[in-house]
């Protein structure tokens, strides 16, 4: 007997360790009641489906759909629920740290990319200032003095200052064929600006 009893409980420490252990291998994923969450409620529209055929199981086939097409492996920890037949209730659990650190990382890198970005718009609005102080301070605005990106901004703002004089200079003359030489240079040149 007192045997018996000693193996019982050896298996039952046994049986501890091994939760224990296994708790501190492999991460525990806290349901919403432990971590908190979010917790949504969906009410089916009823009125158009009434006449054309059976709606007592039709919430828990939009359940199934629906799991399909957003958690499809199980993944997820949701908790799809139908309450009464055209309720569906769905279960979120908050994200652990380390998917929020993640999350508040791509965030803040997007606001970087974002902010060292340039408009098409705000690009054109600087270039297309006549030269001067008000158009080198537009540029800079964009771009810090001495970078390679403010260095190009100044090289087509020139060219589009070259384009525009040799478009309004063009505009002098009655056709195309009496351009000269030098103007037809100057807006071959500047084609694509």
């Amino acid at each position: 007997m007192k045997q018996s009893l000693f193996w019982r409980f050896a298996i039952i420490f046994i049986a501890i360790g091994l939760s224990i252990g296994s708790i501190y291998m492999f991460s525990l994923r806290y349901g919403i009641d432990l971590q908190g969450g979010t917790s949504l409620l969906y009410e089916l529209d009823l009125s158009k489906y009434e006449g054309s055929g059976d709606t007592a199981d039709l919430a828990q086939r939009v359940v199934n759909v629906l799991k399909l097409r957003v958690d499809p492996l199980q993944q997820k920890n949701l908790i799809w629920r139908v309450i009464g037949n055209k309720r569906i209730q769905i279960q979120m659990p908050l994200a652990d740290a380390k998917t929020r650190d993640a999350r508040e990382k791509f965030n803040a890198t997007l606001e970087d990319l974002r902010k060292s970005s340039l408009r098409q718009s705000e690009i054109l609005s600087a270039v297309a200032r006549p030269a001067g102080p008000d158009r080198d301070a537009a540029i800079t605005e964009l771009a810090p003095l001495g970078t390679p990106r403010h260095d190009l901004l100044v090289k087509l703002a020139d060219a589009h200052a070259a384009r525009e004089s040799a478009l309004t200079e063009a505009k002098k003359f009655p056709s195309a064929m009496a351009y000269p030489d030098d103007l037809i240079k100057t807006l071959a040149h500047t084609k694509g600006t």
